[in-house]
């Protein structure tokens, strides 16, 4: 298993500070993806970049995290490698927003920061997902979370929840840190400063 993250655009130097982190946290190689897939839109949503990574990457078993998610505490997730479930952590705010990806069960909704997936039994959802995006198939309103949360249900891939503290969403509110069982803080509102001050300050932490 490699750890991948997406260190396109503005994310390269974050991207690059927490892969560094999650390495030393996890175990695992992580890589940073600075280039987009062949033949992607030019003005498309980056986020959909990790619809292809089994493309961008050799590995057959990956633990994806987004640029902004920072790993706290010491954490195997080789452990979950090769299993059939997308492995994953439910949404904390999809219950916001009734309207968006409304026919997907909230209990089984997920957020896109944080999987772990095998290519042996999730390349059909990362297919799936693809082609619902290029090709207009369904409304995206939370773009690669809407289409990776569609193509598990359409599919009827397994999906096996870790506890929030693996991709805890409200540490930009709530302060919980390490020493409170958080084992990745998600830094997810890009449009709030005060939250990527206190990512930035934890990368930059040893």
């Amino acid at each position: 298993m490699i750890g991948v993250m997406l260190g396109l655009g503005s994310y390269r130097d974050t991207a690059r500070l927490s892969a560094a982190r999650a390495q030393r946290m996890t175990g695992l190689e992580f890589v940073v993806i600075e280039q987009p897939p062949r033949n992607f839109p030019p003005d498309a949503f980056l986020g959909y970049a990790k619809l292809s990574l089994f493309d961008l990457v050799a590995a057959d078993h990956i633990c994806y995290l987004d640029a902004d998610a920072v790993v706290l505490r010491k954490w195997r997730p080789g452990a979950l490698s090769d299993r059939a479930e997308f492995i994953c952590v439910r949404d904390q705010f999809i219950e916001l927003y009734p309207d968006y990806d409304a026919d997907i069960p909230r209990p089984t909704y997920f957020n896109s920061g944080m999987f772990i997936v095998n290519r042996r039994a999730h390349r059909p959802v990362f297919d799936l997902a693809t082609t619902l995006w290029r090709d207009n198939a369904r409304p995206l309103p939370i773009e690669d979370q809407s289409a990776l949360n569609y193509a598990v249900h359409a599919l009827g891939t397994p999906t096996h929840f870790l506890p929030d503290e693996y991709n805890y969403l409200r540490a930009h509110l709530d302060g919980r840190a390490a020493d409170q069982g958080v084992v990745v803080a998600h830094y997810t509102p890009s449009g709030i400063t005060h939250a990527h001050r206190k990512l930035l300050d934890l990368l930059r932490d040893p």
